[in-house]
């Protein structure tokens, strides 16, 4: 199998040196098979790779950390480990695979389980040790690669987690839309939108996007300055799927967005109309009031853009930028204003906060 290399920055941040990422898979062999997901972690399922455990037994289980033949043949505990899983009892699976590991020597699959399993458990800085412990011991196998993968993602960690979802798909088949779901999403989450597409343009020609590819697909053309692109397939989505609200407040984010950053006045307007509607859905959602009222002021719109930061100090009073610029727009009323900033200052405010409306109190005098 051909071997990728690690980018520097990935691999001195699993290993702390330049090494090799993929080796050999070891004794499970080949390449993962397919199954087309929209939303799902990647490699979700693949060819069986034991005669021992059936195929069904495994399907619950990403691809790169399913246990070698060798490895199944050899511990029945191992494969109590994977039916807990199936299950559902991810910390019953994982206490069962640390006993396991304990016991006798596996391939680093088996390793690469122990960390998606304590994940699964929620204990992602118990799933991260194992899994550097692992890349200590075996090195950047595909197995590690994926668990690190999926690890820097929990974390919050998606320009760490991108570089090691690309690598992977260079080994996974090229249609697995599961894998490149997963290069788009951490693409997107790390702003880079233009990589982003090249993912889920090879996706589209093994299978449909579904709502959520096209989620990411609207968010990467967005990011790669293709604003007009990115709100006709929010509208699209929006006419396909009315009833998802958060399709809404995501197009009404992506207008705002545009509007801000083109200023002209049918993306102002759009934003306008998408965040009226996103309010009256949801009237407790005190962004939607922010951007409504900042776009109102835009467009000149001031006696309805001081009703919707009024509504939006209602409901989160210590917002600072709503009750600055809901005093901006009573200049001609200077007493107004001073009021609505001395309102603010009696909320728990950070000292740079405080120092912002000070500043604009100083300025009315």
């Amino acid at each position: 199998m051909k071997c990728v290399r690690l980018s520097l920055v990935a691999s001195l941040a699993l290993l702390g040196s330049c090494s090799a990422l993929f080796g050999e898979r070891g004794a499970s062999g080949g390449a993962p098979g397919t199954q087309p997901s929209a939303s799902t972690s990647p490699a979700a399922s693949v060819k069986a790779k034991s005669k021992v455990v059936p195929i069904e037994n495994l399907s619950h289980l990403p691809t790169w950390v399913h246990p070698s033949n060798r490895d199944l043949q050899s511990s029945k505990g191992l494969v109590d480990a994977i039916r807990f899983l199936g299950q559902g009892e991810a910390e019953r699976a994982s206490v069962q695979l640390q006993q396991v590991r304990s016991a006798a020597k596996f391939g680093s699959e088996v390793t690469a389980l122990h960390a998606w399993a304590l994940l699964e458990a929620n204990e992602i800085e118990a799933a991260s040790a194992i899994a550097r412990e692992g890349i200590a011991g075996f090195g950047a196998t595909p197995a590690l690669g994926y668990a690190m993968a999926v690890i820097f993602e929990a974390q919050g960690r998606p320009a760490e987690a991108f570089p090691l979802y690309r690598d992977l798909a260079t080994l996974a088949d090229a249609t697995d839309a599961s894998m490149l779901g997963a290069c788009a999403r951490t693409a997107v989450a790390a702003r880079r939108g233009p990589e982003a597409l090249v993912y889920l343009d090879r996706w589209m020609m093994s299978a449909p996007l579904g709502i959520e590819g096209k989620r990411l697909r609207a968010q990467a053309l967005q990011l790669s300055g293709r604003d007009d692109d990115a709100l006709a397939l929010y509208q699209q989505m929006v006419n396909d799927w009315p009833q998802d609200f958060t399709l809404l407040a995501d197009m009404a984010d992506a207008a705002f967005a545009s509007s801000q950053s083109t200023l002209q006045v049918d993306h102002l307007a759009l934003a306008v109309d998408l965040l009226s509607r996103l309010t009256e859905v949801d009237p407790q959602r005190s962004a939607a009031f922010w951007k409504l009222g900042r776009t109102q002021i835009l467009l000149g719109e001031r006696s309805d853009a001081q009703k919707a930061l009024g509504r939006c100090l209602e409901l989160e009073p210590d917002h600072v930028d709503a009750g600055m610029a809901l005093a901006g727009t009573y200049k001609m009323d200077p007493e107004v204003s001073a009021q609505i900033l001395l309102d603010l200052l009696r909320q728990p405010l950070s000292a740079k906060d405080v120092e912002r409306v000070q500043s604009a109190l100083l300025e009315l005098r």
